[in-house]
């Protein structure tokens, strides 16, 4: 059972049905299908050499074993406790796995269809951004995983006077210099920091930034300098690069609300864990 819940977490993958049709099936036992993919999870789990012989033997192995599990439902007799714990273990890895490949074969199809960029718009952005890519841009940055967490942070900068003051004292433990990026390019930082450090000078401390995955900045703009790795005949193709990502991640946010708009989601209460007696 376990070797055909992975043989099935498998085809999940590829989009394939749960059960094999009897044409694709290496075996049909009383109209039941055995796929070959399965027969080849068995043989590749055991001490088989791949090749016709075993796979044979494998596949009557296999053959023998629908024929007493078979029996076994029609006589109604039920596996043990701990199967049953690895059969639902192996169920739940299968339905997983076919929840992650469909949302993200409709999430790219959706933000496929919204990252759509013109050869206009990517030379309207190289237009308004022409000094923002040609630089290079040295950043240091502290991340919190909560607007209260990154707000008492912002107070603790302006208490210290400098970025530098309060984020050598926050380190002081640390090896190096961990809040210090070094020099980042336009296209290398998240998209949520590109207007505010436009608009920072050297020196400057920046607004609070929300990302996503509930993350919160602030970010010093240390200097600038002329950026070597950018040539001028790439800044076009930079710039679609540019606007596909922030055109995509602006659509994976606008497709997560609308998924949960008039949605009815019903969370069970977490389970109380067992505890045990310490002696």
């Amino acid at each position: 059972m376990k070797l055909r819940a992975a043989a099935l977490a498998l085809c999940g993958l590829l989009g394939c049905s749960e059960q094999p049709s009897a044409e694709a099936a290496l075996v049909t036992v009383n109209g039941q299908p055995i796929s070959e993919l399965e027969v080849e999870l068995q043989l590749h789990a055991g001490a088989h050499s791949p090749n016709s012989d075993s796979k044979g033997a494998v596949a009557e192995a296999m053959t023998l074993q629908e024929l007493a599990a078979q029996r076994a439902r029609k006589e109604g007799l039920r596996v043990s406790p701990e199967a049953k714990k690895e059969i639902d273990r192996m169920e739940a890895l299968l339905a997983n796995a076919r929840r992650r490949a469909l949302a993200a074969a409709w999430f790219s199809k959706e933000t496929a269809a919204a990252a759509t960029v013109t050869p206009e718009e990517a030379r309207g952005y190289v237009a308004s951004h022409q000094k923002e890519l040609g630089q290079s841009f040295h950043l240091a940055m502290v991340m919190r995983r909560s607007k209260t967490d990154i707000e008492t942070v912002a107070q603790s900068v302006h208490d210290a006077a400098t970025f530098e003051a309060f984020v050598k004292n926050e380190f002081s433990q640390a090896q190096g210099t961990p809040w210090d990026l070094g020099f980042l390019e336009w296209s290398q930082m998240p998209p949520q920091w590109r207007p505010v450090i436009a608009g920072l000078k050297a020196g400057d401390v920046s607004p609070i930034i929300q990302g996503d995955h509930e993350r919160y900045w602030l970010v010093e703009l240390i200097e600038t300098r002329p950026s070597s790795a950018v040539q001028a005949d790439a800044l076009e193709a930079m710039a679609t690069q540019l606007l596909i990502a922030e055109k995509s991640a602006g659509a994976r946010e606008r497709l997560e609300k609308q998924l949960t708009t008039g949605a009815t989601i019903v969370s069970a209460a977490p389970k109380a864990e067992a505890k045990t007696d310490q002696k």
